[in-house]
């Protein structure tokens, strides 16, 4: 959904500011932006190892794409 953020951004912004004047319910409509991600998240990690698997994972794909184009 690439108009997303523009279709959401009125709406995101008005909660935003009624979480910062303290209501908490507006919250929940923040809440709600997580995405399908969470679905994946299975294991909890800290931010070096999830930087060195994208390391990792964007050299793999490096390579890919040089033995294409070699």
């Amino acid at each position: 959904m690439p108009f997303r953020g523009q279709l959401t951004a009125y709406v995101m912004h008005r909660a935003e500011r009624s979480v910062a004047a303290g209501n908490p319910r507006a919250r929940l409509v923040l809440n709600q932006i997580v995405g399908q991600g969470v679905g994946m998240m299975d294991e909890v990690k800290t931010s070096a190892q999830i930087v060195r698997e994208f390391r990792e994972d964007f050299r793999s794909a490096q390579g890919r794409m040089r033995a294409l184009t070699l």
